[in-house]
């Protein structure tokens, strides 16, 4: 199996990018979409952020003790205690995270009830549905994220696959011109509404323990590029 490479993090800002629900219902049909929407700061103080992202890497799921992961265009199937496997696979692809920004890619998904009756021994109370598995996680190793309280959008670039940060943020970057240079529908109405502003062709680049099985979730960083090992 494929392991982490350890390379450097990037994080670019995005001026004038459209709104966290604009971009995630523009590109809501992309494959392992997700959008982890926070609505308002955190009550300690904290900064909520909201995250997007889409085409993950890896694809694990479980139905039972069957296990199957998908990368790359491969498929393997197993038969194995899930969580001790997907600690495994998730130990593969840990490295380090930024304290400024929450979430920084890693692994997005679910564990059903029935996940957590199967592991405990107990007897399912409804009928097995097969089409759906019992948990099933998306590993990204890039994620688009939305400051509400200071509007900026920064796209972060978490090379721990098979792809450098360059492929991933040109994966990004193209995402979200292509929700600024399309008109968008109001969800609540058929008006068309305009982006106010481009996105600029020059962009402001500044440089898990992130896989977090429940929650896959600046000082201002200005225009200065660092990066994290």
């Amino acid at each position: 199996p494929a392991e982490s490479v350890s390379r450097p993090m990037i994080v670019e800002e995005i001026p004038h990018a459209p709104a966290p629900d604009a971009l995630a219902r523009a590109l809501r049909d992309r494959p392992g979409f997700f959008f982890l929407d926070s609505a308002r700061p955190e009550g300690n103080g904290g900064r909520a952020f909201s995250f997007i992202g889409f085409e993950p890497f890896l694809t694990w799921q479980a139905k039972g003790d069957q296990i199957v992961v998908e990368s790359a265009g491969s498929r393997s199937e197993v038969r194995q205690e899930p969580l001790a496997h997907l600690r495994e696979v998730m130990g593969r692809y840990r490295s380090a995270s930024l304290a400024e920004i929450p979430f920084c890619g890693g692994a997005v998904g679910y564990f059903g009830y029935e996940f957590g009756a199967h592991s405990e021994g107990v007897p399912a109370s409804a009928p097995d549905e097969p089409d759906i598995p019992d948990a099933r996680f998306g590993f990204y190793d890039g994620v688009i994220a939305c400051d509400p309280f200071t509007g900026k959008t920064f796209l972060i670039a978490h090379p721990v696959a098979a792809d450098d940060a360059t492929t991933i943020l040109a994966r990004l970057r193209e995402a979200v011109r292509g929700v600024t240079s399309q008109p968008m529908l109001s969800p609540d109405s058929r008006t068309m509404i305009l982006p106010a502003d481009a996105v600029s062709s020059e962009v402001e680049r500044v440089d898990p323990n992130a896989l977090d099985r429940s929650s896959a979730q600046t000082n201002a960083l200005g225009a200065t590029r660092s990066t994290r090992p």
